[in-house]
């Protein structure tokens, strides 16, 4: 399996959060893709034609088939979208990696914890990005509280590193960054405050602790680390120094306010 063709299609400068839950999972089970760079704003015909028709966005994955470039995908390789489901094909994928354990029970708490992410941390901070108001901001807070009470005292969500831990590390790290640096379209100064109520807090203690576990371990410091603007626009490019610098440019493009 680990000799066969696989291609990760992630967004310019990586940084989709969904995509570096997979980074990390390849990243964890020792494994470099072939990688594909597609801009969200241009995307290239040859992706949302044959690499991912149905929702045309990022992240994709091309299995099987010829060794090719990326951004010459082949009719014979499998094409797969999701990043929930990729997290689980690369734990099928790659067995002996142990991203995902062989006890039942414990793939079923890895299982659930995601989908909890899912529901409870991405949607509502989607939300609370795009828009002021009292009720995005409380449904992410409830949503961290959940989620912090499924961790255990200390360690990983199932004891072992999983792709339960992949699913959620991302998130948070791109949270912490936009909050502290008052990114997003929340009233001004309000990044902050919340940034130190849940950061620097005592309400959220064991999951930023939890989190900087995540952030300790090499699959982490492979793929969020250093900006590398050569990157920039290009079609294919190896999976390692994660541009953190370059979701603070994002961020602050998007939605970062005039100083005058």
């Amino acid at each position: 399996m680990a000799d066969e063709y696989i291609a990760l299609y992630t967004n310019t400068n990586r940084t989709s959060p969904w995509s570096h839950r997979l980074e990390i999972a390849f990243a964890e089970a020792g494994i470099e893709p072939t990688v594909g760079i597609i801009s969200l704003q241009d995307k290239p015909e040859w992706f949302t034609s044959v690499v991912n028709p149905l929702t045309k966005e990022v992240p994709a994955i091309a299995y099987g088939g010829p060794k090719v470039p990326a951004d010459q995908p082949s009719e014979e390789s499998v094409k797969l979208t999701g990043s929930t489901v990729l997290l689980e094909f690369l734990a099928d994928l790659y067995p002996s990696a142990g991203l995902l354990p062989k006890d039942p029970v414990q793939r079923a708490k890895a299982r659930f914890f995601i989908e909890k992410v899912d529901s409870m941390i991405s949607s509502p901070w989607s939300g609370f990005q795009q828009r002021n108001g009292h009720g995005p901001k409380e449904l992410f807070l409830t949503g961290l509280e959940t989620v912090q009470s499924l961790l255990p005292e200390s360690g990983f969500v199932i004891g072992e590193w999983s792709i339960a831990d992949a699913s959620v590390a991302p998130i948070l790290a791109r949270a912490e960054i936009a909050l502290h640096e008052d990114l997003v379209s929340w009233d001004e100064g309000e990044g902050p405050a919340l940034h130190k109520e849940i950061f620097e807090g005592e309400r959220f203690a064991r999951l930023v602790k939890y989190l900087r576990d995540n952030q300790a371990r090499e699959s982490w410091k492979k793929t969020f680390n250093a900006v590398r603007p050569h990157l920039c626009g290009t079609a294919s490019a190896k999976l390692t120094n994660y541009p953190q610098g370059a979701y603070r440019h994002l961020m602050k493009t998007r939605y970062g306010r005039s100083e005058t």
